[in-house]
């Protein structure tokens, strides 16, 4: 019996299904003498990954991640140690979003949640760059990778002193369904959310819109380290990214499949503009500049530093 340890921090809001499938693949695999050892992350759960990894030496085989701090955290990265170069053992789409995502050769991109307005004002002309000027955002998302990754998608961007007057300027929540609640509820104009609870406007009273800048993108990743052999890691990859995934993900998601497996597609997956965390911008950046940029702003957030 060969065993596989994997760590499974993904989608919250869909993983009781995620729970489910990856069961049902944990039993196909002992029929084949793989012995798959799933450890789940995030909501629900007692730690993100990231924090886990930060303060653990156990490590995993296998990763797949949401938390998007697993790596962009310099510490926690190169902690990981050896990795397999697994960018291409799945077929991938192609198209400015998915492209933009893709890091390096270490790393898989799995699916994007796409991040865009819900409002309870009707406007054609939102424009995230001067929004603050003129309504209150909301978004949410604290210690998970929601709100860093619009802070480090404007950052890289406008720079630490744009943010730092948006963050003052904004509502800013535990996760990204108070930011959503908050404007069926009208405490706020407009929210920044996943394009799943955009899709909930009824266009008339509630409405959906796409950034001028195009959705800000929060992808996942997958990551094999060289704890296991190649043969075996990709194998276990190839069980779990099946179409069944896949489609669930983009039917009742609304994410975007980087993973050619599927013929369903995101309503923001053919946009043309997109925000989203460049590796270069994460290789220059200093964990303990951001962190104390952050923490200054939500004092109450995970110093994973």
């Amino acid at each position: 019996m060969r065993k596989v340890t994997l760590f499974w921090n993904h989608i919250c809001i869909l993983h009781n299904f995620e729970k489910q499938y990856l069961s049902k693949v944990k039993q196909q695999l002992l029929q084949e003498d793989i012995d798959l050892d799933i450890h789940y992350f995030g909501l629900g759960y007692p730690s993100h990954m990231c924090e886990y990894l930060s303060s653990h030496d156990d490590l995993p085989d296998l990763i797949v991640s949401a938390d998007l701090e697993v790596i962009e955290n310099h510490k926690i990265y190169n902690h990981l140690g050896d990795l397999h170069a697994c960018s291409l053992w799945l077929e991938s789409k192609h198209s400015l979003l998915i492209d933009s995502v893709q890091r390096n050769e270490y790393l898989l991109p799995l699916v994007i949640i796409p991040l865009i307005y819900y409002a309870n004002i009707k406007d054609e002309n939102l424009d995230i760059l001067s929004l603050s000027k003129k309504h209150k955002l909301s978004f949410g998302g604290i210690n998970n990778s929601a709100v860093k990754t619009i802070v480090k998608s404007l950052w890289q961007q406008k720079g630490p002193e744009f943010c730092d007057t948006l963050l003052s300027d904004s509502h800013v929540y535990d996760m990204p369904i108070n930011a959503f609640q908050s404007v069926r509820a009208k405490q706020n104009d407009i929210a920044l959310v996943p394009s799943l609870y955009g899709l909930r406007a009824d266009q008339q009273e509630t409405f959906m819109y796409t950034p001028k800048e195009g959705p800000f993108l929060l992808p996942s990743y997958f990551i094999a380290r060289k704890s296991i052999d190649e043969d075996l890691a990709k194998y276990v990859l190839q069980k779990i990214m099946q179409k069944e995934l896949l489609d669930f993900y983009v039917q009742q998601g609304d994410l975007i499949s980087c993973i050619n497996n599927t013929t369903l597609t995101s309503t923001q997956e053919k946009m043309h503009r997109c925000m989203h965390v460049k590796q270069s911008f994460i290789d220059t950046l200093d964990d303990s500049v951001f962190y104390d940029f952050f923490l200054s702003h939500f004092p109450n957030a995970h110093d994973i530093r």
